[in-house]
Order: C-alpha cells, then structure tokens, then sequence
C-alpha cells in the first residue's frame, strides 16, 4: 500500500502572519519581543534592526497591559521580505488615566526604533501596530 504524499516540512512555505495570543501581563513580553525577533531574523534583519524591533515591542506591549478589558492580548507578525509589521490588540483596553500614555519618551524610543507606529483607542479596544522595514546592505 502507497504512503499518502507528505509536504516535507524544509520546503513547506509558511504563511506570511502570525498570531500570538498572550495574557495581558508584563511576564509575557517576553514571548512577544522574542516571536518579533525570531521572524526578523527568519528575512535577514541585521543584528542591529532586530534590537531595534525588540525595544519598540516593548513599549507598545506595556501599553496593552492593564486591569480593564480582557484579559489576553493578540499579536500579529506579518513579515516578507522587506518589512515586520506587527498588530497588538486588546479588546476592551483603553488610553485613560488607569493605562499607560505614550509620553514623550516613548515617542521618541518608537522614532528611532521603528519606520512607522500608531496607537489607537475606541469601543473595541487599544491596539497598536508597528512597521520595520529591513534596511539593505550599501
């Protein structure tokens, strides 16, 4: 009797975005500044970009940690081979005096980290996103 035909897991193509589902606490930015860096490293980040990448998902993951909303946060990793966009969410999380502000620290940390962020509230929830592009080599 034939075997059934297995993709060999070398060749299999993976897709393009991840999703990462963590509790909302602080011990879990860790995964999330790893997952972030294990993909930039995938598609050719420089050491440099990469610790780049790892601070500003810092910042942005501190921000979705908080008492109201649910209690886990959704990470999407979209990668190619030009850029890292990463999504944060947490529904039900808001900017307001119990959750963090981007002050101008972590404005200017975010500036020099990454090419492109945002943060946003609404009824939904507080998410932000986050754009690395992969700098090529002079």
């Amino acid at each position: 009797m034939d075997e059934p035909d297995r993709e060999d897991p070398m060749t299999t193509t993976i897709e393009p975005t991840v999703r990462v589902t963590v509790p909302a606490t602080t011990e879990y930015v860790r995964l999330a500044r790893l997952n972030a860096a294990g993909l930039a490293a995938d598609v050719g980040f420089s050491v440099e970009e990469i610790e780049d990448l790892r601070v500003a998902v810092d910042e942005l993951f501190f921000l979705l940690v908080g008492e109201e909303g649910e209690r886990t946060v959704e990470i999407d990793y979209h990668v190619d081979n030009e850029a890292l966009v990463i999504h944060g969410r947490r529904r039900g999380a808001s900017i307001g005096p119990s959750s963090a502000v981007v002050d101008d620290l972590v404005r200017e940390i975010l500036g020099v980290t990454v090419d492109e962020w945002h943060v946003d509230s609404d009824e939904a929830g507080l998410r932000f996103e986050l754009v690395k592009r992969r700098r090529l080599a002079p």
